[in-house]
């Protein structure tokens, strides 16, 4: 059977082809160029992809989806953040290209499947294919996958699911990739390693502001709301200040004008206990009522209730930093049931 693999460079998805090519499918990979930057990463990220598609003996393709990405993930993302929000391209990439667009051109080149270096797992029970946590629950990938429906699900392979990141490696050095021990890609994409207020004020022009605390004290100023997020306490550049305790500065709370803030951790605006959501999307048919929840990726999932009808999700115990833009993803156990955007 013929299997597509989206080969970035990196050594996860190196892998995953060479897995397959040894499970004996019928490997072909395919290099998405998703941002036109010409400081991209992306030409280094190819040269490592032809080296290891050659290494391993096959095919690579070059599909450029910039067009898209701009318009269905990157504009989408500059849009909230106009209106202050906090949003995750990574989870719309995921939706809108590599399982959409990416798919897509898979299946017109007569594939099976597709597959990817993500880690994650795909367990089909009775007729559901259900998204689960894989073996390596520290690189678990789950909250950035819970977009894919049932006839994505169906349609995809995660190789790396029963492996740990040493093992990953281990393999690659085994096989002679040439990118074994290549540093693991953060952040996003399409910023890479450049400063991200920088990045941004190039989209969205600064529009300064004060600084405040709960008083309405002025102990600072800003470029511009849309370049913070709730929760935030480094890059304010409010350090020191006469009368105050040398202690963290927390932004509890902004609007179009200022940014609120605290040297209180505990303060209650940083701890809620409930969210409201849009844009539910389900991974399966399962909706189960208690489940377990997390509003951002590094975050142990805590124990809630869901209601499907009035779209909002309780904790049991208050949450550090809900963010009105990002995801809040939800389990019944190792079962990725789904997520949404919080509001």
């Amino acid at each position: 059977m013929k299997v597509v693999v989206g080969l970035s460079g990196g050594v996860d998805s190196s892998v995953a082809a060479l897995l397959l090519k040894q499970s004996g499918y019928d490997v072909v990979a395919v290099f998405m160029k998703n941002w036109s930057d010409n400081e991209c990463t992306s030409e280094d990220d190819y040269q490592e992809a032809a080296k290891v598609a050659a290494r391993i003996g096959i095919k690579l393709k070059v599909v450029d989806f910039s067009k898209e990405y701009y318009s269905k993930v990157f504009q989408v993302a500059l849009d909230d953040l106009k209106i202050g929000l906090t949003p995750n391209p990574d989870i719309l990439c995921n939706q809108e290209i590599k399982f959409a667009c990416f798919l897509d051109y898979a299946l017109s080149l007569d594939a099976q499947y597709v597959a990817t270096g993500h880690y994650g797992k795909i367990v089909k029970k009775s007729d559901d294919y259900l998204l689960t946590i894989p073996h390596d629950k520290s690189k678990d990938q789950t909250y950035f996958l819970y977009t894919l429906k049932q006839k994505q699900l169906k349609k995809v392979i995660f190789p790396l699911c029963d492996l740990n990141k040493e093992q990953v490696r281990k393999i690659a050095q085994d096989n002679r990739l040439s990118n074994f021990n290549r540093k693991d890609s953060t952040g996003i994409c399409f910023i890479g390693p450049k400063n991200y207020k920088n990045f941004i004020k190039q989209y969205i022009p600064p529009t300064p502001g004060d600084i405040v605390t709960e008083e309405n004290d002025i102990i600072g100023t800003h470029e511009g709301t849309s370049y913070y997020t709730i929760g935030q306490r480094k890059g304010l550049s409010i350090g020191g200040l006469k009368n105050y305790p040398e202690a963290p500065w927390y932004i509890i709370d902004k609007n179009d004008e200022q940014l609120i803030v605290s040297q209180n951790k505990q303060h209650p605006k940083l701890w809620l206990n409930e969210l409201n959501y849009t844009n539910l999307s389900l991974t399966s048919s399962m909706r189960p009522s208690k489940i377990s929840a997390k509003v951002r990726y590094q975050q142990k999932s805590m124990p809630a209730t869901i209601d499907y009808e009035n779209n909002k999700i309780t904790f049991d115990k208050p949450v550090f930093a809900i963010t009105k833009g990002q995801a809040v993803v939800f389990y019944e156990n190792d079962v990725c049931i789904g997520g949404a955007k919080i509001i």
